[in-house]
């Protein structure tokens, strides 16, 4: 794993406060919410008729980094997302599945198209920029068979190379029901 610009531990802890912040107020505002139901096409029932959404995973990530959080995101009564969070040295990944890219991708106001790829068999925007003297790359995608907030899905890196990155997009898993 290649770092670019060390990223300091306080830095890595405003990130993940700035994302559980972006990611808690995604219950708030967009569009595509009023798309939420019950019958929306979604992945795992749960108890008192909670609906998950389709869970993306790592296939693979570098040595040294390790789940830190995972926790369901609420979008209804009924509907919850999720979204786990990895730290290593200098490193934060953040998996999202189900929500609004623009909440995710708040925090990060130099963020450029850089490529498209795909992700989860899906074509996707690689996004690049810095936050904190630390390169961001985030990838996000639509996954057609879904609907809103579940189809949206989103991987983000802080200080991690791109190469590394790219490598850890090519491997995402999408957890079956």
């Amino acid at each position: 794993m290649t770092r670019r610009g060390g990223l300091p531990a306080l830095a890595i802890r405003v990130v993940v406060l700035l994302v559980a912040v972006a990611t808690a107020s995604s219950a708030c505002s967009d569009t595509d919410r009023s798309a939420i139901t019950t019958s929306a096409t979604t992945s795992t029932r749960r108890s008192a008729e909670k609906t998950t959404c389709e869970e993306i995973v790592p296939g693979w990530i570098p040595v040294g980094i390790e789940l830190a959080d995972r926790r369901l995101v609420p979008f209804s009564d009924t509907l919850l997302g999720v979204d786990a969070e990895y730290l290593g040295d200098d490193v934060f990944l953040q998996f999202v599945s189900g929500g609004y890219l623009d909440d995710l991708l708040e925090p990060y106001d130099d963020l450029a198209l850089l490529n498209t790829t795909r992700a989860g068999g899906e074509p996707a925007d690689l996004l690049g920029g810095s936050f904190v003297g630390s390169p961001v790359f985030v990838v996000t995608w639509r996954a057609s068979d879904l609907d809103p907030p579940c189809s949206t899905r989103a991987v983000v890196a802080v200080g991690l190379d791109q190469s590394d990155f790219e490598e850890i997009v090519d491997r995402i898993m999408v957890l079956a029901p």
